[in-house]
């Protein structure tokens, strides 16, 4: 059994039975993580079509 699984959090237990065996599988609630709001102001976009092996990526003019 593991020994990290909380035990309270559990809402279903289901036994599988797979291969010749029965297998435990634990359904329990789990928390949602709400995505950031991101800012589209502060967006960076790059064109990489006419880059060249010479060409300073960074601030894009020739060495």
């Amino acid at each position: 059994m593991a020994s990290n699984l909380e035990f309270y959090a559990v809402k279903k237990l289901r036994i599988l039975p797979r291969n010749r065996c029965f297998y435990w599988e634990f359904v329990y609630k789990k928390e949602v993580v709400v995505k950031p709001q991101l800012n589209k102001e502060n967006v960076l976009g790059i064109n990489h079509t006419n880059i060249s092996p010479d060409t300073n990526f960074i601030e894009g003019e020739k060495n």
